[in-house]
């Protein structure tokens, strides 16, 4: 499981920017546990709610024109926006009112929908943007332990951060790579002491590498760039892949 998650943020992580980046997202979001359905939506100070990445029939599509229109206007999820709800993931349960199945939104729309259990993930922008990507798994049992699953969310949010940045800027598509959101000659590698060496496998880790790959490129042992790896944690204070990718991402805005 943890292989699999960490497989699908360098995808995510190298898309910023690109048209099909929230494609990536879901499929992040589906490596680490079975989903009905995704849907991604971005909220605007000015404008009605704008489905981004929505995966439903024609029937529900036509649902989602509703909700744009004015359903929003009673959805749990849009009101903790509006109350300026911190970036997190939250459970419906959380943010609806206790009568919330008695509500007219829950009895003459919601319902319709088909969704169960959902949880969305929220990333405020400093633009005023707010983009909620809300799904719903296909059972409760938890598969993933809760440190892992808040580290993971946690680059799920500085990557959506950064592609909302991106969008903020005329860039035009062939600019918008890797090396623009990552740069290799980070400030992060002279504060934290990396050596030449370590800067490079850094850098091959946060470009998707495996370590076999990391060291046929360096022309070292994959033991070799096991060492590394350990000394590259210990150095910049992280556990886990997921966690460098968290750290690197955050240090690029």
């Amino acid at each position: 499981m943890k292989t699999r998650i960490y497989d699908t943020l360098p995808a995510v992580i190298m898309h910023i920017g690109q048209v099909d980046f929230y494609a990536h997202v879901v499929k992040a979001l589906r490596s680490i546990q079975p989903l009905t359905g995704v849907n991604v939506i971005r909220y605007s100070e000015k404008e009605h709610p704008s489905f981004i990445h929505s995966e439903k029939s024609n029937h529900i599509q036509q649902l989602d024109k509703i909700y744009s229109n004015s359903a929003y206007l009673e959805d749990p999820v849009y009101n903790a926006i509006q109350g300026h709800v911190e970036t997190g993931i939250y459970s419906l349960d959380r943010l609806a009112p206790e009568n919330f199945k008695n509500t007219s939104y829950y009895t003459d729309f919601y319902k319709k929908t088909g969704w169960k259990n959902e949880t969305s993930l929220i990333v405020n922008h400093d633009s005023g943007n707010v983009i909620s990507i809300s799904f719903t798994p296909c059972n409760d049992k938890e598969i993933l332990e809760q440190e892992m699953k808040q580290s993971f969310f946690k680059s799920l949010n500085a990557a959506i951060y950064q592609h909302l940045n991106s969008q903020q800027l005329t860039l035009e598509p062939s600019s918008h790579n890797f090396e623009a959101v990552i740069p290799v000659c980070n400030p992060l590698y002279e504060e934290h002491a990396l050596t030449k060496r370590e800067a490079e496998i850094v850098t091959l880790i946060l470009d998707g590498n495996p370590s076999p790959t990391i060291a046929e490129k360096c022309f070292v042992s994959e033991g070799t760039v096991k060492n590394h790896r350990k000394s590259i944690y210990r150095k910049l204070g992280v556990k886990s892949q997921c966690e460098l990718f968290h750290l690197f991402l955050n240090n690029s805005h």
